[in-house]
Order: structure tokens, then sequence, then C-alpha cells
């Protein structure tokens, strides 16, 4: 239901010129969009439709009561959120926003750091030891661990690059959380997502001070509201389709074993959030990985040579010019043994071929 059919009288206090560019005719009166209003007073403010028509008990049972004219124990920021103070007895209009918006505003400016930060975070990770024993731990354990490292790897940045955003937007000389911890949370992130088989022998190249990621959660020392932002400006901290990227590589290195068309595995990185490589000098290994892939045949079978077996009567003698070399060794009839007697042509016994030239190279 739109607003203006609903409460054309609250539809009145909308503001005539601070609006710009909202459609006040189509807003619904369930709308969840900041809007300036204005009351009959002249008291100015921002608040959601939905917020404006409800039954807050500060209202006194009027539904278009004005915050400033009715609720003496408030605090206003300047975003339009407010708090409800009743044991004061003033009225505040503070020029900050709330707790809530700053760190949404924080965490955008992390998020608009965060592409700068993946050569950093690569960097970080070429550096560490627990990186490297988690790898060649993996390399010994993990089949098609060739394939799936590109999609590892690409997590692995995905997340330190947070941490290194974090710590450039925050002016922090390191990270918030130890490197242990934070690569500690990734690799139990990644194991997760591996067959059953080889969990139990990679949890021992994993630290022991390893964080845990949630669905809300970064592990450190941090704003704790930095995750819940993080989440509600579309960045999941939980990734959740990580364990179904990884399954679907294995599968399609699986299927090349047995078919030759040689077609892209079914990953699409494209809306994973993972950092982009290409702004990496000879970095590029998820590019780099899938041309390897596109170039995946299987074996071609060795070539086979044909034998051909030609019995020779006992009469018969090889030709002259034989093309294979071979010639005749008469054994003397009286030498010979068979079965029909010594030396009964009748037996109709092969000639050995004797004498095969040595074949030239």
């Amino acid at each position: 239901m739109r607003l203006k059919d609903e409460h054309p009288e609250l539809f009145g206090q909308l503001h005539p010129t601070r609006n710009v560019g909202v459609d006040l005719d189509a807003t619904s009166n369930s709308s969840h969009e900041m809007l300036w209003w204005r009351c009959p007073v002249g008291h100015e403010w921002r608040e959601t439709p939905l917020q404006r028509r409800s039954h807050a008990r500060w209202k006194k049972g009027d539904l278009y009561a004005c915050l400033y004219c009715v609720a003496p124990g408030a605090v206003v920021h300047s975003c339009g959120h407010r708090r409800l103070r009743p044991s004061e007895t003033t009225f505040r209009v503070l020029a900050h926003p709330c707790d809530k918006c700053e760190v949404t505003e924080h965490t955008r400016l992390i998020l608009d750091a965060l592409d700068g930060s993946a050569a950093a975070a690569v960097r970080l990770l070429d550096d560490s030891p627990h990186y490297a024993l988690f790898c060649s731990t993996a390399a010994d354990t993990v089949e098609w661990w060739d394939e799936l490292f590109p999609l590892v790897e690409a997590y692995f940045v995905r997340m330190v690059s947070v941490y290194v955003a974090i710590a450039t937007v925050e002016h922090r000389p390191t990270l918030s959380s130890p490197t242990s911890s934070l690569l500690g949370a990734c690799m139990l992130r990644i194991l997760e997502a591996l067959p059953p088989g080889c969990r139990e022998e990679m949890h021992a190249a994993v630290p022991d001070d390893a964080g845990h990621f949630r669905d809300k959660y970064l592990p450190g020392h941090h704003t704790g509201e930095i995750g819940w932002a993080l989440k509600k400006l579309g960045f999941d901290i939980f990734d959740t389709p990580l364990d179904g990227d990884i399954e679907r590589r294995v599968q399609f290195c699986e299927r090349q074993r047995f078919t030759a068309t040689g077609e892209l595995p079914p990953v699409d990185l494209a809306g994973r959030h993972y950092p982009a490589f290409t702004h990496l000098p000879r970095r590029d290994r998820e590019a780099g990985a899938v041309s390897e892939l596109r170039r995946f045949r299987p074996k071609q079978p060795a070539s086979r040579i044909t034998a051909i077996r030609v019995p020779l009567g006992e009469s018969a003698s090889a030709a002259p010019g034989d093309p294979l070399g071979r010639h005749m060794s008469v054994t003397p009839r009286s030498s010979r043994r068979g079965s029909c007697g010594s030396g009964d042509a009748a037996c109709g016994s092969s000639v050995p071929i004797t004498s095969l030239p040595p074949r030239s190279s």
C-alpha cells in the first residue's frame, strides 16, 4: 500500500525539497528508506516510513507525533537513527551518526580498499611458514591438489585481504589478528570442503591458535561489529559455496579420465568475492590453472604392431629376393623328429626359418 493512499496526513509531512531523487508518490508505507520529514512546527529529521507510522510508546497515542515535539528524553543522530532515554529530560541532536552507521561506513571503506590489498596478501602468504606447510602437506595428501590450489589460494587471499584492508583503513602497522590465527581459520574452512579421508592428516598442518570464521564473525582483535557490517554490505564471512566449488572442480578432473571434451569446470569465481589476480605481475595463477585444464586431454594409446605368422610347408623354400631376407635351412630327413614317422613328407611339419638378418636402423 502506498503511503500517499494509506496515510495522507503523514504523506503531507514529507519534506518537499530534501528528498531529491525519490519518487514520493510511489513510496510504500512499509518502506525502509530513510526520508526527510518536516512537522507542522518546522522540525526536520530523517526517518523511514515504517518507523514514522509505528505505534511507539513515546508517541503517546499520536501516530503522527514529531519526535522533537513530544519525546524530550531522546537522542537523534545525524543519520536519522534515534535512542530513547526515558531518564533524561532533554532532547539532544548529535551531529555524528550512530554506532551502527559509523561501523557500516567504516566497513565500506574497508571493502573499497580490498582490491588494492590483494598483492600484500599474496606476499604475506609467500612469506608464511604456516601456509607453506599447509600446501606441502596437501600436495602429499589431497588428490588433484594442483587443480584445487587456485581455488584454495583465492580463498586465502580473499580473507587475508580483509585484514590487510582493515590495517590500511585503521592505520595499523600490522594486522589486527596474529597471522597464525587468521591462516589457521582459513585452513579449517578449507578442511571442511576437502574429502573426509584426508582431513585427519591435514589437521597436523593447522596452527594450534587457529581462529574460526562464523556467519557474522571475524576472528581477531578489531571492532566486533565489522563482521556484522560486512555481512550487511554483501560480503559473506562464512563462504558457504566454497565446498561446492572444490567438489565441482574435483568432479571435472575425474571426468577428464574418461572424456576428451575438455570443457571447463562449472566453477564461476566472478561472484565469489575472490580478489582478481590479473593486476598481480606473474601471479595470475587462476588463469594459468584454467589454461592447463583447457589443454587437458586423455593420454593417447600407444601404437600397436600386428604380427603375421606364415607357416611354410616342408618342401617350400623362400623365394629368391625374399622381402624379409629369409632363407631355408634344410635339415637332413634322417635327423628330423615327428609323430608321423621319420621324415614322412606327408606330416606337413613346418620348416624352421633361420638366419634372419639384423634389422637396419
